[in-house]
């Protein structure tokens, strides 16, 4: 045991000894770190159009110079919601120069990761930043204006960024294949899980563009601005014959409910009455009136005024000229689901504090949507001679919805607002704004309902006015007076111009936007533009 331990310690002794002269003997390096900079953080996005480029020069640091080791460079596409595990290589150079095609052609935020590989130490270093991809032409206000010869063209001013670009006959621009055939109407742009057609089984962008005039009614695709017959709005319909009355399909109006509802709710009026398209969550094709009264399946539909207030998913207000009385069409979900309760509508008969429901001396003149929820309808009573205001609102439940009203108005004696053509209602501001073909007035809602003309403010000399109207359903700038006008005497086709402007808090004085609305220290520009022909109408198209 002795010589045992001996031998022990004397191993341990001359281990310990072998340390002691190896010291100094291993060659020890410092870590060649890498501080990547020059690229933006994950919370400011580079911002890229589908099929151009994406051109990132990063700046590397290295702690003891980049000439030590070598190194390997990847970009990653790391995902959209979310970054996770790499899903795509995109690049094995240094400096990122990439087309956005392919994984990256569909627009939205995306997730990038730049990769850079000490090959010595096997050290890697990551910068996680987003790419915001989008169209050119994927969002903006489209606008509906007639040429020369009575045709039509559809122009867009398209907002990429910060930068709203006015880009003419997008139709030629893109061979859409859309007939121009017939007067325009109208235009309408809203989220639609059905577009471009319910039989389209490609990939879709679930949004709806339509264009109407006096001979069709078309869709177009939101991403290409193309045209299939599959998109006619006959493709929608259930009409039975004699709902049809041997008429083609043409809409005379389309009302879409608001951006928040994405099941492609729209709301049509057609050879005197108004129909109803939803795609989710149960699908109803244009098929029977609407202007029929609940529990009475064997009636006429009544005379039904073309003008209507839709609220979401709640339903809408109509108004039964016959007799002289407000009607509710209610699409809750205790009766989406039931054909017999969507195609009719039913007489309002809740307390009527502010006016009546139902009231034989009215004539209505116009009603529309003053915000999501709300509207406002101008009524003329023949007992009285003067026009009045009644605003109103729709409420609900998943149960039940509720016609509410809200104030009552009366016009000066002296203002004439059965000549009135464009009825349009600051969606925060008590100011309604009125006009003619050849006047423009403010009206502050109060007590008094003062009146000011401000044609000369607004109106270029010598224009005519063609859409007047508060764009609040879709467009990010919903609190813009939108106003077109153009010149009689001017060239067809080019006499057009388009116009915004912003509303004063306390006396609702109107003057120029700019845009970008709300740009600190930017460069702005004022939101005018000509070049159109005369504008028939316009909508704010979303990506």
């Amino acid at each position: 045991m002795k010589h045992i331990t001996a031998a022990t310690a004397l191993a341990m002794l001359l281990l310990l000894g072998a340390c002691i002269d190896d010291k100094g003997n291993y060659a020890y390096r410092d870590v060649n770190s890498i501080t990547i900079s020059g690229i933006k953080r994950a919370d400011t996005s580079y911002l890229v159009a589908v099929g151009e480029y994406l051109s990132i020069t990063p700046t590397l640091t290295f702690s003891v110079g980049e000439e030590r080791d070598a190194y390997r460079y990847e970009w990653h596409q790391m995902g959209k919601v979310v970054p996770h595990q790499s899903v795509r290589l995109l690049s094995t150079e240094r400096n990122l120069n990439l087309k956005v095609e392919g994984s990256l052609s569909e627009v939205g935020d995306y997730y990038l990761m730049y990769c850079v590989t000490n090959l010595t130490t096997g050290v890697r270093y990551d910068h996680v930043f987003t790419v915001k991809v989008q169209n050119r032409i994927s969002k903006g206000y489209i606008v509906l204006h007639e040429q020369s010869g009575g045709g039509f063209e559809v122009d867009m001013l398209a907002l990429f960024g910060d930068t709203l670009t006015h880009y003419k006959n997008i139709l030629n621009m893109f061979a859409s294949g859309l007939p121009k055939d017939g007067k325009p109407l109208d235009l309408l742009c809203y989220p639609d899980h059905s577009a471009p057609s319910p039989y389209y089984v490609g990939t879709r962008q679930e949004y709806s563009v339509w264009v109407l005039t006096d001979k069709s009614t078309n869709r177009i695709k939101a991403e290409d601005f193309s045209y299939a017959p599959d998109y006619n709005i006959s493709k929608l319909s259930l009409m039975p014959a004699a709902v049809l009355g041997g008429k083609p399909l043409v809409a005379e109006k389309m009302v879409a409910t608001s951006a928040t509802v994405a099941g492609a709710r729209c709301y049509m009026y057609f050879n005197g009455c108004w129909f109803f398209f939803n795609w989710s969550p149960m699908p109803y094709f244009f098929n029977l009136p609407l202007n029929v009264l609940s529990g009475d399946p064997q009636a006429q539909p009544y005379a039904v005024a073309p003008y209507v207030i839709i609220v979401g998913s709640y339903g809408a207000i109509m108004f039964d000229e016959a007799h002289h009385r407000f009607t509710l069409h209610k699409t809750v979900s205790s009766d989406i689901y039931t054909s017999s309760r969507i195609y009719c509508s039913h007489v309002i008969t809740d307390a009527a504090p502010a006016f009546k429901w139902q009231n034989p001396d009215y004539k209505l003149l116009y009603m529309g949507n003053r915000t999501y929820q709300s509207g406002f309808a101008v009524v003329k009573n023949t007992s009285t001679g003067r026009c009045e205001l009644l605003q109103m609102s729709l409420a609900g439940s998943t149960s039940a919805v509720i016609a509410t009203q809200q104030a009552w108005s009366e016009f000066p004696a002296d203002f004439d607002a059965e000549s009135v053509k464009f009825f349009a209602y600051h969606t925060s501001l008590p100011y309604l704004y009125c006009a003619t073909e050849d006047r423009v007035y403010r009206i502050l809602i109060n007590a008094s309902m003062s009146v000011h003309d401000i044609t000369e403010k607004v109106v270029p000399a010598g224009h005519k006015v063609s859409v007047m109207e508060f764009l609040f359903v879709r467009s990010p700038w919903g609190h813009l007076l939108t106003l077109a006008t153009y010149d009689p005497s001017g060239a067809e086709g080019q006499n057009g111009t388009l116009r915004f402007y912003t509303a004063e808090d306390g006396t609702g004085e109107l003057s120029l936007a700019k845009h970008p609305a709300a740009a600190a220290g930017g460069y702005q520009i004022d939101m005018s533009w000509t070049g159109f022909g005369k504008i028939i109408a316009l909508d704010y198209k979303q990506e």
